[in-house]
């Protein structure tokens, strides 16, 4: 499992210096790997599997919540309006999973996801509105899945004991290995402690 929160501000400005390996990471979903996007902008690979947000929230308003998040600034203190999203996870065997039926997810100011009739596509968490607009989904590709999620507040240090933040994150990933990309902790980031160790090949 390879968990990717990607603030969606630094991301497009830095993927001409680090460019996304897309159709490689794509492969590496189809061949049975999963892939969790914590995010509140579309990505690369979103656009490659043709996977659209309804909705999002404005640029600025995304560069000053990702800043305060980035900051480690009390979640009290961070701007943007905090949902609680209905968990709508699919019916079966999964023990795990079946455990969170009922339970809630919290996202500060998600993108909405494009609900699609396919059977590769099954909404994980949907806003408690009337439309009920989809935060959270799961699309099979070939052998493996991509999870999108709105926002990346469920993995953030301050907001990770909300309601079943942590609970979602621990059934999807399973008893799997995991990868965390820390492009938000300051891997692959000039002028930094880290993008230092990693320059130097110590990370």
């Amino acid at each position: 499992v390879l968990i990717q929160v990607l603030p969606f501000e630094e991301s497009r400005r830095s993927r001409a210096r680090f460019p996304l390996q897309t159709q490689q990471v794509a492969d590496w979903v189809a061949r049975g790997n999963m892939v969790v996007q914590l995010t509140r902008g579309p990505t690369d690979l979103m656009t490659h599997f043709k996977i659209a947000p309804t909705t999002q929230p404005a640029a600025k308003e995304i560069e000053s919540i990702e800043d305060a998040e980035a900051s480690g600034e009390l979640p009290e203190k961070v701007p943007g309006t905090v949902y609680v999203a209905r968990l709508d996870v699919p019916l079966g065997d999964d023990e795990a999973l079946a455990a969170l039926r009922d339970k809630r997810l919290t996202l500060r100011s998600p993108m909405e996801l494009v609900e699609q009739k396919q059977s590769a596509f099954h909404a994980l968490a949907r806003l408690p509105t009337e439309h009920g607009a989809v935060v959270a989904a799961e699309f099979r590709v070939g052998q493996g899945t991509l999870v999108l999620v709105g926002a990346p507040t469920p993995a953030l240090n301050g907001t990770l004991g909300d309601e079943a933040n942590l609970d979602f994150l621990l059934a999807i990933i399973g008893s799997r290995p995991v990868i965390f990309d820390e492009w938000s902790h300051g891997v692959g980031h000039e002028a930094t402690v880290m993008g230092f160790i990693h320059d130097v090949g110590l990370l």
